[in-house]
């Protein structure tokens, strides 16, 4: 899955899914050998997410 810098999944459109965010190792892409654990990534696309979640355009 694709994401964009706001944590939200892209669409085979390449649009964002309304709704649709990732954190964690669903994120991908930010391990160049092998996998580093999911901590970091959790943490920082975790408040990438919840700060995109709370904003007024992303609500329903």
């Amino acid at each position: 899955m694709r994401i964009d810098h706001q944590a939200r999944v892209l669409g085979e459109d390449g649009r964002p899914i309304r709704g649709l965010l990732a954190a964690g190792s669903d994120t991908g892409g930010l391990w160049h050998r092998a996998y580093a654990g999911g901590l970091a990534s959790a943490l920082v696309f975790g408040l990438t997410a919840a700060d995109t979640a709370t904003e007024p355009t992303h609500r329903t």
